[in-house]
């Protein structure tokens, strides 16, 4: 049976080596309108909320700044200009991720084709599309999108520096790298990546000093203004928060178990086929970096100083799956050019492309299917979609109780809505979004929680003498906030409501009346 799959394989591989360009194109341009076209219906016909997140980005985005809390400027710009087009509805908010994805994979498969052989450049596009990180990309607006755009250009900018010997192509690299930043600090990495690569590649070190890498530095350097003027009008808090996303905040120590976290994560992520082929590319690529190939040098410096942070890292804290992304971007354009260059010729390398588009296909086939609602059988707390559910009947309810009091309130005069308070950022965000009219949203301030960008708006003292709806997942919360109101009492007839999923409950939230806020402003929590 294997050697079947064996021949099978190899022969695949062989029909898309033998592709010419117009064939290849073609193969190419078929695979990517569907892939748009799944995708596109999986957005707009998608039965589930958007994540915490996603709507947590969307609040900033009403609220536009030079940059946040949690990261720069960029997601909020870009949430808002789509949100302007098509509406605060989550198409409008997930249609620039779907945007950015496939400006990536336009251009990633132009970079392709002039690097690689033109059916290797068809295979290897679609391979990287077809994992599931790189998938998801494109359902969900995250920084991630603009974050891998904006890593592609710089690449692209900074080998074309570096092949024509012409400097003035390190300005246009360095900007692209300080928009990704805007987007999402690892695009800062790049720099020190391609820094290195100069300094230890032989006949390459004069870039350093050239007057296009001296001014392309500059340019990196004030295209961060906006972080670094928001920063110091703010007490430099989005630097420490995410210098304490790289450092444990309670000192190094060494947690050796998030290693197997991170490489296990890496190899659902990325594929577990394509996980391996990659980890052989980046050894062949230093070979060939030893023996002079400089294409091969690049891509691999593109990519492994980014993956030794996150290794670092994963020693003392966890570290996220989606933090060593870009360094798929160039693993899979240094297998292209492996592949193309005759370096890998030999069948028990070639065998396995095939099987890894396979494995990683049948994979995002399932994650889409649950973006459906299906569950396969799974308890709901066990399910990738959980974060998404519920969100929309919460919304409804929260809007209902606020119509139902405005309308006990108006017997009495005019109606002045209840200000809602949420139980931490998440929950906050998704009322803010699903809650009729889109009211401004307030979270409570525990003295163990981590701080968020609600933090940053604050606003409590002008809430003195007012009246809210305050919605939390536990109730014995509420205890911290009843010396901050006269009264605070359960809603009548609507206490609590359960978020369900497929008829299971998924989770619960409670709902109390609180009655003339004291004006008090709450201290900003310690946690950074």
């Amino acid at each position: 049976m294997f050697k079947s799959i064996e021949t099978k394989s190899l022969r695949f591989f062989e029909w898309v080596v033998a592709l010419d360009a117009k064939k290849a194109g073609r193969v190419a341009l078929a695979m990517f309108v569907l892939i748009f076209s799944i995708e596109l219906g999986t957005i707009l016909f998608n039965p589930l909320s958007l994540s915490p997140d996603e709507a947590y980005y969307w609040d900033w985005s009403r609220h536009l700044d030079l940059s946040y809390y949690d990261k720069g400027p960029g997601i909020a710009y870009i949430i808002s200009f789509f949100c302007s087009i098509f509406g605060a509805t989550a198409f409008g908010v997930r249609s620039g991720a779907l945007f950015f994805q496939v400006l990536f994979f336009a251009l990633l498969y132009q970079v392709m084709r002039k690097i690689a052989l033109p059916g290797i450049a068809a295979l290897m596009t679609v391979l990287l599309w077809s994992t599931l990180i790189f998938t998801s990309q494109g359902l969900f607006m995250t920084n991630d999108p603009p974050l891998t755009l904006f890593w592609l250009l710089s690449l692209v900018f900074a080998l074309r520096a570096i092949k024509t010997d012409n400097s003035v192509w390190w300005i246009p690299c360095f900007v692209s790298a300080g928009v990704g930043t805007l987007c999402k600090y690892t695009a800062a990495f790049i720099l020190p990546e391609i820094g290195l690569f100069l300094l230890l590649t032989p006949g390459l070190r004069h870039h350093l000093f050239r007057k296009g890498f001296i001014f392309g530095a500059i340019a990196f350097a004030l295209t961060l203004t906006p972080i670094v003027l928001w920063n110091a009008q703010h007490n430099w808090v989005n630097f420490a928060h995410n210098a304490g996303q790289v450092v444990h905040g309670q000192g190094i120590r060494l947690q050796p178990h998030f290693v197997f976290e991170l490489l296990l994560g890496q190899w659902g992520v990325i594929g577990p086929v394509l996980f391996f082929l990659m980890i052989a590319g980046f050894i062949e690529g230093f070979r060939q970096w030893r023996k002079g190939d400089v294409v091969a040098g690049f891509y691999l410096f593109s990519s492994l100083p980014l993956a030794a942070l996150c290794f670092v890292i994963s020693f003392t804290k966890s570290c996220y799956a989606n933090w060593p992304m870009p360094i798929y971007i160039g693993g899979i354009l240094l297998c292209a050019h492996l592949l193309s260059n005759g370096i890998w010729k030999t069948s028990r390398i070639r065998f396995w492309f095939g099987p890894a588009l396979g494995v990683n296909l049948v994979v995002v086939t399932v994650i889409h299917l649950f973006l459906t609602g299906e569950r396969f059988g799974f308890p709901p707390d066990w399910l990738p979609t959980k974060q998404l559910v519920g969100w929309t009947a919460l919304g409804n309810e929260v809007s209902e109780i606020l119509d139902e009091h405005c309308d006990s309130e108006s017997l009495k005069g005019e109606c002045d809505k209840l200000t809602v308070i949420g139980e931490k950022y998440s929950l906050s965000s998704e009322l803010a979004f699903y809650v009729e009219d889109n009211p401004r949203v307030y979270v409570t301030v525990e003295p163990d929680r981590r701080m968020n960008q609600y933090d940053i708006w604050a606003g409590w003292k002008e809430l003195e003498g007012k009246d809210a709806l305050i919605v939390l997942r536990n109730p014995e919360k509420i205890e911290l906030l009843r010396s901050k109101f006269r009264e605070i009492v359960p809603v009548p007839d609507r206490p609590m409501l359960d978020a369900l999923y497929d008829g299971e409950i998924l989770r619960s939230h409670y709902f109390y009346i609180a009655r003339d806020y004291d004006g008090s402003v709450p201290p900003s929590p310690l946690n950074r």
